[in-house]
């Protein structure tokens, strides 16, 4: 019986398998990972440790989902996954990209962690950043107003005075100035970046930067 059991492992035809391979890289560095635990869903999941996240496997025809975890001191720290189709004999070259927890979820990968706090934190970050790209914006544009010319002052109260839009004939009426003076003042204007000009039939429109988006029509 023993014998007839050998026998008919022997003929019986085993199942193909096909090597599937590749390395386990981090999101945006792309570097490859180290200690990775690489699993894959098999009838009895398999499970291996890469110490330099490289892996491979060896897999009959069939779909699967790999998915690959990486730890720092005990705490996840990169997770993805990837869904493979294998069909027929051959290799499969497969890298790995695997994402901090928080981008993992955001992709609908399924992260078996509790990674809320680091989420928070990122989004925090990311707003205390912006914030502090605001506040500059501001404090420049302070200190750039209190740089500029007593002359060039006059032509932003002017502006402010008329809602921000003027023309460039009725701007130098109210100056009194020279057309070649009040051309090379907006000119300098134009250069700090507090005003901008259109040209409009034969004339030019006088805009203050920050009314631009409030303004829908101008005046003739």
């Amino acid at each position: 019986m023993k014998y007839i059991l050998i026998l008919s492992l022997i003929i019986l035809p085993q199942p193909a398998l096909t090597l599937v391979y590749g390395t386990a890289y981090s999101f945006p560095s792309l570097d490859p990972l180290q200690d990775v635990v690489i699993t894959v869903n098999t009838s009895t999941e398999q499970t291996i440790v890469s110490p330099d996240g490289t892996y491979s496997l060896s897999l009959p025809n069939g779909t699967y989902l790999i998915k690959a975890f990486s730890y720092v001191d005990g705490e996840l720290a990169y997770y993805g996954e990837e869904i493979i189709e294998v069909r027929g004999n051959g290799s499969y070259h497969l890298d790995l990209l695997l994402y901090p927890p928080f981008m993992a979820e955001d992709l609908g990968q399924d992260v078996q962690q509790n990674t809320s706090k680091d989420k928070n934190f990122v989004w925090l970050l990311v707003i205390g950043v912006v914030l502090v790209f605001i506040l500059y914006k501001f404090l420049r544009k302070d200190s750039n107003l209190d740089k500029i010319k007593p002359d060039l002052k006059l032509i932003l109260s002017i502006l402010d005075e008329e809602g921000g839009r003027i023309t460039q004939k009725d701007l130098r009426k109210r100056l009194g100035w020279s057309e070649s003076k009040t051309s090379l003042a907006l000119s300098e204007l134009e250069k700090k970046g507090l005003i901008e000009r259109y040209k409009v039939g034969r004339g030019n429109v006088i805009y203050l930067k920050d009314c631009l988006k409030h303004q829908t029509k101008g005046k003739d």
